[in-house]
């Protein structure tokens, strides 16, 4: 039903506002009496107006009494109604109702039922509600919106109805609590401000747009169950007593931003969430429980004063759309009206970023974290502590320009490194040492006379033994390097080629066996020589030449063999 026809046949009955009201208030029974039923369910009459339209605008102030029951049932008020003021004793319901405009400013309930029917824009700017005021259905085709002055002294219950405008809190008291256990919401739902003496909850509904928590003080916290949020649902502020729970349901982003004092927040494994992101500050005796599958994990401009336990986290394989299609959001670093809309959510793959952040106090227990990318930017996570957890294996930050910063890898890899230290694994410290060290080569350039040196020892490093974690590469570039010595050595000597072919295997075997004593750095001057040619041969002095500079080599590759071998009994870097 619309505001201009009912559903009812026969055709509406026109009522004046006035008639209206005298209905309301008794003023005339005999003259109205069709409006008043004995009910059921009351053990006094109702009244109930049934199939009227009311084409002028309808406003109650402070002289109205209602004292019955009040139903008004498939009717339409083309000019809306204002409740300024009055008081109704006893219930008052809405049911297939079509009424442009609902505004309350004013008045004592004892109860509001909204069963069905079609709003314009409804506000709820004061009153004192000392009954429950229940939405179970309607189509609200304006914003809805509850603002400073109104006090609910019961239950504030959204049991259904499809919303196509932002459904907003701007203030109020709610001494039982605010719950959302139905509905479609089409556009954004905001609490603005807010005080809820009883609990926030949310144990059904499907939000399409962006659900926003700017201030308000939760004393018995909030709860979020078996909902769905397509888009983000963002809290920026507020006050919170008792714990936040996310225990089921569906998130597309999950945002913690700017929370002014501490709060207890709990992620539960059976909230399906494809992104969570904090920014800004932790306040101190913050405690935050995370747990289940991300595809990304964002802290941007993090100040942790708190302590942040993740539990058995792990990487999603592939991101969590609703109906399978990614939703469309700002684009990344928007702003409006100061407020960054959106951080870099678009990523290929699973992503942890760390961006300007002290991450502080942060446990993982049993996480899984080599499914993810780990974009690291000018943060500190030295803090962190892992007990039986897998860090990413690799990081990924790049620069504006889209290219590889290898510097800020180095960096992260280097705390990674010192995060495992601190907890006395050295094998996993070595891997991270390795990495780093790698990370540090590509920052060096050859064509930098500083850099040169140093790239030159990192290289050399690496092909011997990558950086002290493989005695296996050591003995083997240990062997290549000291053969390829001793071959041309050799061959200058005149034993060309130096090698088991032509069936010369004697001469073979007889250089071959004075390879090892070649490869001892220590080993007497020109004494290979003299024992492949004789005593007081005459020795060319590129033979002494390459001797001379095989030590060099052959020494130093001997010393990455040992040292790679004893990785785990001395510290790494």
């Amino acid at each position: 039903m619309n505001a201009d026809q009912t559903s009812q046949n026969p055709p509406l009955r026109q009522l004046t506002a006035q008639e209206f009201i005298d209905v309301l208030t008794e003023v005339d029974r005999e003259r109205y009496a069709e409006y008043y039923e004995r009910m059921i369910d009351y053990p006094i009459d109702a009244t109930i107006i049934r199939g009227v339209e009311i084409t002028d605008h309808v406003k109650l102030d402070s002289n109205i009494e209602v004292a019955l029951p009040l139903f008004i049932q498939d009717s339409a008020f083309h000019r809306g109604i204002s409740i300024e003021g009055g008081k109704f004793i006893n219930e008052l319901q809405f049911d297939n109702v079509a009424i442009n405009f609902l505004v309350i400013s004013g008045g004592i309930f004892n109860g509001i039922e909204i069963l069905s029917g079609s709003f314009g824009s409804t506000r709820i700017r004061g009153g004192t509600f000392n009954g429950n005021l229940t939405i179970k259905d309607g189509t609200f085709n304006d914003s809805f919106r509850v603002e400073t002055n109104s006090s609910f002294s019961s239950h504030f219950i959204v049991k259904g109805g499809t919303f196509n405008q932002s459904f907003s809190i701007e203030g109020g008291l709610f001494k039982e609590g605010f719950l959302i256990e139905g509905g479609k919401f089409n556009r954004g739902f905001r609490v603005w401000d807010g005080t809820f003496d009883g609990k926030f909850g949310i144990t059904k509904g499907t939000f399409d747009d962006e659900f926003l928590i700017s201030q308000g003080s939760f004393h018995k916290g909030m709860s979020v169950g078996n909902a769905t949020f397509n888009k983000e649902f963002l809290i920026e502020g507020g006050t919170y007593k008792g714990e936040v729970n996310f225990g089921s349901g569906y998130i597309y982003r999950l945002t913690i931003w700017d929370i002014a004092s501490a709060i207890k927040l709990r992620i539960e494994e059976n909230c399906r969430i494809n992104s969570l992101q904090f920014r800004s500050a932790i306040p101190k005796d913050s405690f935050i429980q995370l747990s289940g599958q991300f595809y990304s994990l964002t802290f941007n401009h993090v100040q942790n004063l708190g302590t942040i336990v993740p539990t058995k986290l792990s990487a999603r394989k592939t991101p969590l759309y609703p109906n399978g299609k990614q939703p469309v959001i700002a684009k990344d670093d928007v702003f409006e009206q100061g407020r960054l809309l959106s951080y870099h959510d678009n990523t290929e793959k699973p992503q942890i970023r760390i961006d300007s952040s002290d991450l502080g106090k942060v446990i993982f227990m049993g996480c899984d974290l080599s499914g993810f990318g780990l974009h690291f930017d000018s943060s500190k996570i030295t803090d962190v502590f892992v007990t039986g957890t897998k860090m990413p294996d690799k990081i990924t930050t790049v620069d504006k320009h889209g290219n590889k910063d290898y510097q800020q890898r180095q960096v992260g890899y280097s705390q990674i490194k010192k995060i495992y230290e601190a907890r006395g694994d050295r094998v996993e410290a070595n891997r991270y040492y390795a990495k780093e060290m790698e990370a540090y080569l590509s920052t060096l350039s050859w064509w930098k006379w500083n850099d040169f040196w140093e790239k030159l020892n990192l290289n050399l490093n690496k092909y011997s033994t990558f950086h002290g974690q493989s005695w296996q590469r050591g003995l083997g570039t240990t062997l290549l390097i000291s053969s390829l010595f001793y071959g041309v050595y050799c061959w200058i000597l005149g034993y060309w080629p130096a090698l088991p072919i032509d069936g010369n295997l004697d001469t073979f075997s007889h250089v071959a066996s004075y390879f090892l004593e070649f490869v001892n750095p220590i080993h007497k001057a020109d004494y290979v020589a003299e024992q492949l040619l004789g005593e007081k041969p005459k020795i060319n002095g590129w033979a002494r030449a390459t001797e001379g500079i095989s030590r060099v080599f052959i020494a130093y590759f001997v010393y990455q063999l040992i040292q790679a071998f004893r990785k785990h009994g001395k510290a790494s870097g």
